[in-house]
This record gives C-alpha cells, structure tokens and sequence, in this order.
C-alpha cells in the first residue's frame, strides 16, 4: 500500500522539470505472507518506507525508497530504485 502526496498543488505555465508539482512524497508498506511452500509466521517479511517520487518527463518516472524490516525475518534495510516508462497505446483522442 502506497500513499503519497504531490508537492506543488498548481503546475506554473512554463516547461520545468525541477518544480514542487513533478515531487512525490509518501509512505509505503509492503510484504509477503510467507513462501510457496506454506504461511507460516517466521517466514513472513514485512517492511515500511518513505518514498520519493520524480515525474522526469511526460511519460517517464523516476522513484527511490529506503525500507526497514518489521519482522525478524525481513532484511534489516532495502533500498530500492524504481524507473517507470509509460508506453502509449492507441492514438490519443
């Protein structure tokens, strides 16, 4: 689950890709509710982290998130790096 928030409320009227309205902040929890081999409590890993968001281009995003674990089987930290490139599909309309 991700919630996240943009920073800029009002785009300005000029290109800018350094501009609080191409900023996300937000938080993220995510894990897993074991293996395929079974559920059980000690294989699960859980874990929350802040999340930061750049809107690059008019398709691309550029995402980073530094998590923690909350169980004792999840890995103490994670970093984590995400590039996103949205593929357009049909013609726009």
């Amino acid at each position: 689950m991700l919630v996240s928030r943009v920073l800029g409320t009002l785009a300005s009227g000029t290109p800018c890709r350094f501009c609080a309205e191409n900023f996300t902040v937000g938080v993220e929890a995510y894990g897993g509710l074991g293996s395929t081999e079974g559920f059980e409590r000690t294989a699960q890993r859980h874990y929350i982290a802040p999340v930061v968001g750049w809107h690059v281009a008019d398709r691309t995003t550029l995402k980073a998130s530094a998590a923690v674990g909350l169980t004792e089987n999840s890995d103490r930290f994670l970093l984590r790096v995400g590039f996103a490139y949205e593929l357009p599909v049909g013609g726009r309309r």
